[in-house]
């Protein structure tokens, strides 16, 4: 349970676990050099935040905060390893299903034709996917 106003996750932090609201909502914070953190979503029940972290080992990629009182479930790697091993397709789903969020963001920004966008998401999607593999299967 998290009170209203706490910093769940923080923007460049190293982190491995993503994390399910089941409960309330959260505002996501985008910091950019120099300037006032922006708010660029609020999430609610049944959403979730901090995949790439989980999938990728990337670092937080912004800072979440709890916009209400939260009920959180963080799935780490030990939670995630035996789903992927009893279902290794799901594996290539989520990475193509993350692409897909992480891209759409920038085919908005870039204008990106529907042809780039497919290329674009079919290579870094196996791109994550290898990474992915390496750090489940290991």
């Amino acid at each position: 349970s998290m009170p209203i106003d706490t910093d769940i996750v923080y923007q460049g932090d190293d982190g491995d676990s993503l994390y399910v609201i089941s409960a309330g909502m959260v505002r996501v914070l985008i910091e950019l050099p120099g300037k006032e953190p922006e708010e660029v979503a609020k999430l609610g029940a049944g959403e979730y935040f901090g995949e790439m972290s989980l999938l990728a080992h990337e670092p937080r990629t912004a800072t979440v905060v709890a916009h209400t009182d939260c009920q959180l479930l963080e799935i780490d790697k030990q939670a995630l390893k035996p789903v992927f091993d009893k279902n290794p397709a799901l594996m290539d789903t989520m990475a193509r299903i993350v692409t897909e969020r992480r891209l759409h963001t920038q085919a908005v920004e870039e204008n990106l034709s529907e042809e780039d966008f497919a290329t674009k998401l079919g290579v870094l999607a196996s791109n994550l996917l290898n990474r992915m593999k390496s750090i489940f299967n290991s």
